[in-house]
Order: C-alpha cells, then structure tokens, then sequence
C-alpha cells in the first residue's frame, strides 16, 4: 500500500464521519463542508491509498470493504488521540473547556443525572455536556465504538470488555397501588402471577422482566400481561390507576417520586441485588474534562 505524503487529516476525519453517520449528507454537514467537497476528498484518499473503501452506499447506510475497516479502525484511534491531545493541552493552559457526552436509560436519567449535571455545570460553565438517553444495550454500543464517553447503565449488563465502576444500588420492587394487599405480607412469585402484570415486552433487553420471565419458567408458573411497555414512569401512571402491578428496577430517587401514588414492595428475597455503574472503554484514557465529570458523578 503506497500511503504517499499527500493524504490529510481532514480526509480521514471526512471518512471517520461518514461512517459514523451512515451518510454522506450528514458527515458533510457535521465538517462544514459540502457534499461535493468531502466526496472529492474520499476520492483522493482512495487514490492515495491505492484501494476502494465503500461497497456500497444508499438508503440503508455505509457498507465499508475489507480495507475500508481496517482505514476506519485507523481514523478512531487517530480521532480519540486528536481528542485526548486537544483536552491535554486546553488542561496545560488551564483552559478549562472541552465536550464531553453521557448516557443512560430513562429511569437513571431523571432519577439521578439532573442535580449532578446541574451542578457540574455551575461549576464548570464553560464545559460542554451532550445527554442522551438511551435503552441499556445501546448504551453499551455506543461506549464500545467511542461514539459516547461515559455511559450509566445497570452492572450487571456490563460485558467484560468495557471498564465499569459501581456508583449505585438499586433493588428489584415490586410497584403496587396505594394500600394494595400485597403491602400486608411477604411476596412469593406464586403472589405476584396471581395478578395483572404491566411490565416492559418481552423483547426488551436487560429489563426486569427477562428475570422474572426466566424465575417464573423455571418455577412452573404463567402470567397475564394487560400492558407492555419499557417506560417506568409510564407504567407507575397505570399501576397507580388499578390497572395491574408492575415488577422493576428502582432506585431509592425512584421510589421518593412516586410514593404518593403508588407502593414499593422491594423483592430482596427473590432477586439479586443489582447496581448502577459507570461505564468507559476497557483502556481508553479518561483525562481533563472527561476525567472531572467522571470523578463528579463518583463524588455526587
């Protein structure tokens, strides 16, 4: 492969975006530059690097050759190190600025970010925050292609290849109306089935749910679902109504919401505890304004 001493830095990071954004159109909006502009600049890096780097591009994104990921695996590190480099020297100057990007699902966005990230940024003003809330898996996708810096998501969903630090406990629960009988006694699986279930779908990775579909298999037992959906707060609405009960994930913020409507009854005694962890790439190095976030959230 002849690399040549023309190749830039603006045509790898023309490249890294188009992948990243599945589209011509939006990495050319994303590098200020018009589409003409950063596919003449694709061409030439092709030239330059003697190989053809998209199989195919259409409706359905970016398809990359053999080449074209090897090209792509070069231009993340290059712009993670651009990143690291930049947060370096502004840490140096003491310029305090810098973009940094968190994720987490609904619960875990309303119930703990707010007052952390309100203060955070009192503190540091000039500090850029980009939110996203997103389902747990995503969530890990997303830190394992570098596409997020931190992400909240529960520990034990956590594969080995990220680096995880346990922030906080949560407890599976059981959401009853007001007074509900199940409030008098201590709850067996054989109790919880003999009531309307409103719980996330079945297809919903990392839910309360999948335990509890697999506990109640192994014990023999069936249900009857009245409502699906994967929105906590949502389902409290109904479970407040007297529309069913509703077994979760929660979180003592959680539970201080929404004590006025409804009741936790928290199933300790069934199933496992489980925690909030933070979330980065196994070896990525976490420095300047990512590094005080972090420390932040562990701190909060």
């Amino acid at each position: 492969m002849n690399w040549g001493l023309s190749m830039e830095l603006h045509q790898l990071i023309g490249f890294y975006h188009i992948v990243k954004l599945g589209s011509f159109t939006r990495a050319a909006e994303a590098t200020f530059r018009t589409q003409s502009a950063l596919s003449q600049q694709i061409k030439k890096l092709e030239q330059e690097l003697s190989v053809t780097l998209f199989e195919r591009i259409g409706k359905q994104g970016v398809q990359l050759t053999d080449e074209g990921h090897r090209v792509f695996e070069f231009t993340e590190k290059l712009v993670r190190n651009k990143e690291e480099l930049l947060d370096d020297l502004a840490e140096l100057k003491g310029d305090f600025t810098g973009r940094v990007s968190v994720a987490a699902p609904l619960a875990i966005m309303q119930c703990y970010l707010p007052p952390i990230l309100e203060d955070f940024k009192a503190k540091y003003p000039t500090v850029s925050l980009y939110l996203k809330h997103m389902n747990p898996q995503k969530c890990i996708d997303d830190v394992l292609s570098g596409a997020i810096d931190i992400a909240l998501v529960h520990g034990s969903t956590v594969p080995g290849n990220l680096e995880q630090t346990p922030w906080r406990a949560g407890e599976y629960a059981l959401m009853v109306p007001k007074g509900h009988e199940l409030t008098k006694q201590i709850v067996t699986l054989e109790d919880i089935v003999r009531f309307p279930l409103i719980l996330p779908q079945k297809n919903v990775k990392f839910s309360a749910r999948s335990l509890l579909d697999a506990m109640l298999d192994e014990a023999g037992l069936s249900y009857k679902v009245v409502m699906e959906s994967p929105n906590v707060q949502l389902n409290a609405e109904y479970v407040s109504r007297g529309l069913g009960i509703s077994c979760i994930l929660s979180y003592e913020p959680f539970r201080e919401m929404y004590k006025d409507t409804v009741d936790f009854i928290i199933l300790n005694h069934i199933f496992p505890k489980e925690n909030v962890s933070i979330i980065q790439r196994r070896g990525n190095k976490v420095q300047g304004v990512k590094q005080t976030l972090l420390t932040h959230i562990l701190e909060s």
